[in-house]
Parts: structure tokens; sequence; C-alpha cells
């Protein structure tokens, strides 16, 4: 497997009427992330930038980075309803129930 893969896709859904985009290692990642509007460029989109660019060095892991896209695309509303997490990481690959 690649170093830069993820071990389950991130599956995104950009607007209501677009199809369901998978999110399946660090590169696809930067470039939806580089495409994202400027507008909405928050510290989560930022932190999800510094770790898929991370990734690419070996600062950090494609799971770290994939942990902080999807956080990223959580916050963000665009998270695809049949992937929204209905538990958070706990840094550890641990999951953790959501307060409801």
């Amino acid at each position: 497997m690649d170093k830069l893969q993820f071990t389950v896709p991130v599956r995104i859904k950009a607007d209501p009427t677009a199809h369901v985009s998978e999110i399946y290692d660090v590169d696809d990642a930067l470039t939806f992330l580089q495409n994202w509007e400027t507008g909405r460029l928050g510290p989560l989109y930022q932190t999800a930038m510094n770790s898929c660019f991370a990734a690419k060095v070996d600062e950090v892991t494609a799971e770290q980075a994939r942990r902080d896209f999807l956080s990223f695309a959580h916050i963000a509303g665009i998270l695809a309803k049949d992937d929204a997490p209905s538990s958070v990481s706990d840094g550890d690959d641990g999951l953790k129930p959501v307060p409801k």
C-alpha cells in the first residue's frame, strides 16, 4: 500500500446537488483543499493543509492527515451523510461517541 494512501477513503459532497466524491489519499486531499473556496479558509482548513503537506515529507502519517482532513470536512459540512462520523477520533485511532 502507498504510504500516502488512506486506510479508508473520506467521502465528501461539496454541495447538495453534487455527487459524492471519495478522497483516497493525501494527494487527493491536497488537490481538494487547494481548490477550496478562498473565503472559507479557517483554522481547520489550515490544519488539514499543514497535515497533508507534513505527510508528504514524512513528518506525520497519512492517517493523521486523514483525521485532520476528516475534521475539516465534518466542520465544513461537506462530509457525505453516509460517512458522517457518529464518533470522532480520540487521537490514537480509537473512537469515542460524540456527545448529543
